[in-house]
């Protein structure tokens, strides 16, 4: 059996114990007078793995039944998505 070593298991710790990278970017909306288009910043999509002829977004809109409430966007990445 392999023992590990104080470093070793250190190390393991702090892994463990670290928190996830989060990037939060903001990108313009831009209008062609046709479509609405958003540009993905290159870290998300370089993070992402984004693959522009396979891979495809999906628009969840959720409208709430009562008129008080804001409407919710989901936004979802489908990687090697077909069609």
């Amino acid at each position: 059996m392999n023992e590990i070593n104080k470093d070793e298991l250190l190390n393991l710790k702090k892994e463990m114990e670290a928190e996830p990278e989060i990037i939060e970017k903001d990108a313009k909306i831009i209008y062609d007078k046709r479509q609405y288009s958003v540009r993905i910043p290159a870290k998300i999509a370089k993070t992402m793995n984004l693959e522009p002829k396979t891979d495809k977004i999906k628009f969840t809109v959720t409208i709430p039944s009562k008129f008080n409430e804001k409407p919710e966007l989901k936004i979802e990445l489908i990687k090697n998505a077909s069609e």
